[in-house]
């Protein structure tokens, strides 16, 4: 009878509280007074084991720090390492390290539903390589932690009392098996073909040597990598530089990504400044040419003006001037300053007309758009997924095959997957985000991506103390005022936890 793991739910908690309760005096010698309902509302995750028809037939539950003990959830890894020898065994911090708090199962599938929530708890948490478990020092190790669990030995401290508890821990390989990876060689073959088969519903059409062909003709710009566990393969990444991404470009949103070139925020700059000084030179061009144009108009409308007035004139003199008879000089005086003065009024609305009919016929300042940054010119930032098969055992170290493929191409930030609409989906995904289509356009593909820092490690934060300095001097190399920094290493912590 096979037994599974699965997540436990409150609806589980009668089912879990009836198998545990035959036993509950024996359990808290284990594991210390316990409240099922309080363990799996604080836990990090409360798993079931289940038979084939679906009876509970274990619980296990996960903390990100033990409960056994007086050890403080923000300083429980330094008080261990200080109590016990961790470090001689892992590398331990926060984010890789979670704690068995409570385990039972029927006798008959123990050892089955203990190896399941470990597997479980692993795939669940993919950057915990190792689990703690605490017990009372009266108790000896039972079945089945027995055997899955190693002993760590107590910190050489001749002056403290014994301690009051034991720890134990097991790590992801030895619980899964440690998957490495490596370049993909053409014997990895005949190990890669089932994995393939199992997860490409159409692996026949490809042909028979299909892989081995792939794996051998890699160059500079098509590499493979392989997962190994057990001196044998159980995964393939396959992925290529050469990208064309101009049909991409179009039907999906990248403003977000750069468009998966290289140097774009700088070339945007720079065609963005090129555009402002070509707008401004048009600008002040057409203020020069509409300028003079108001002068020219002006000047023509003053000459002919000039000349009519001259022929008024003439024609004046010729006629006459009878009506000026009779009238004193200053009256002739006012009409001729009347007359001046009609005369000039209307040399300036004829010159108003004229420089607007001149400025119209030129026409106002159109400013151009911003012209796009030619994309093809500049080199690509990304590379494609073209192939990719795990064992599912393995989907939750997936990440390790990831990382070593930016490494093979180091110029590269993104990576890239593009997976039809109804493929199913992969465990690789889980490391990718979605991007958006275009509006109006389509595209037979879904298109994800993924940036080489998302797979960075989570960073353990811990206090800075004077062991410190010299780390931290480097990194604040380039610091006007390093001393600002490091001068408060100095000083004493009130409670320092390491």
């Amino acid at each position: 009878m096979s037994v599974i793991a699965r997540h436990a739910t409150p609806r589980d908690l009668p089912e879990i509280e009836a198998l545990c309760e035959v036993e509950s005096h024996i359990l808290e010698k284990h594991w210390g007074p316990f409240t099922l309902g309080r363990l799996m509302e604080r836990s990090a995750l409360s798993c079931c084991a289940v038979d084939d028809r679906g009876s509970v037939v274990g619980f296990a539950c996960f903390h990100h720090f033990p409960l056994m003990g007086d050890l403080k959830p923000a300083t429980w890894i330094e008080d261990m390492c200080s109590l016990w020898r961790v470090q001689d065994f892992v590398d331990v911090n926060a984010s890789n390290c979670i704690a068995l708090n409570f385990f039972f199962a029927q006798h008959l599938h123990e050892e089955q539903a203990l190896l399941e929530t470990l597997k479980m708890a692993l795939v669940t948490f993919t950057q915990v390589e190792t689990i703690i478990l605490l017990l009372p020092a009266s108790v000896l190790l039972f079945r089945p932690l027995l055997g899955n669990f190693e002993p760590i030995p107590a910190s050489d401290d001749g002056n403290r009392e014994p301690l009051s508890l034991q720890a134990f821990m097991t790590g992801r390989q030895e619980v899964m098996g440690s998957m490495v990876v490596r370049n993909a060689m053409v014997e990895d073959h005949d190990d890669l073909v089932p994995v393939f088969r199992a997860q490409q519903v159409d692996a026949e059409q490809f042909g028979e040597f299909f892989l081995a062909q792939m794996i051998q003709a890699q160059d500079g710009g098509n590499r493979a990598l392989v997962a190994e566990s057990g001196g044998r393969a159980v995964g393939l990444l396959a992925m290529t530089a050469e990208v064309q991404l101009t049909a991409l470009q179009e039907a999906f949103e990248l403003e977000a990504f750069d468009f998966f070139v290289q140097g774009y925020a700088e070339e945007a700059e720079r065609v963005r400044q090129a555009h402002i000084a070509r707008t401004r030179k048009l600008r002040e061009d057409h203020a020069q040419r509409s300028e003079q144009a108001r002068a020219e108009a002006a000047q023509q409308v003053e000459e002919e003006f000039r000349q009519w007035l001259a022929e008024q004139k003439a024609q004046e003199e010729e006629e006459g001037h009878e009506e000026d008879e009779g009238k004193s000089e200053e009256e002739r005086a006012a009409e001729a300053e009347e007359k001046a003065k009609n005369e000039n009024d209307e040399l300036q609305r004829l010159i108003q007309d004229a420089q607007e009919d001149a400025v119209a016929e030129i026409g106002d300042f159109e400013e151009e758009g911003e012209p796009a940054v030619d994309l093809e010119a500049l080199e690509s930032n990304a590379f494609c997924i073209t192939l990719f098969c795990l064992d599912p055992q393995f989907d939750c170290q997936v990440h390790k095959l990831l990382e070593p493929a930016f490494e093979l191409l180091p110029d590269k930030e993104y990576c890239l997957m593009s997976v039809p609409h109804t493929a199913r989906r992969m465990s690789l995904l889980s490391l990718f985000l979605p991007v958006r289509h275009r509006l109006g356009h389509n595209f037979s593909h879904a298109l994800y991506v993924c940036h080489k820092a998302s797979l960075l490690s989570p960073i353990y934060v811990a206090p800075a103390l004077e062991a410190d300095r010299q780390d931290l001097a480097d990194f604040l190399e380039d610091e006007e005022e390093p001393g600002v920094f490091l001068d408060p290493l100095s000083r004493p912590l009130t409670n320092p936890t390491r």
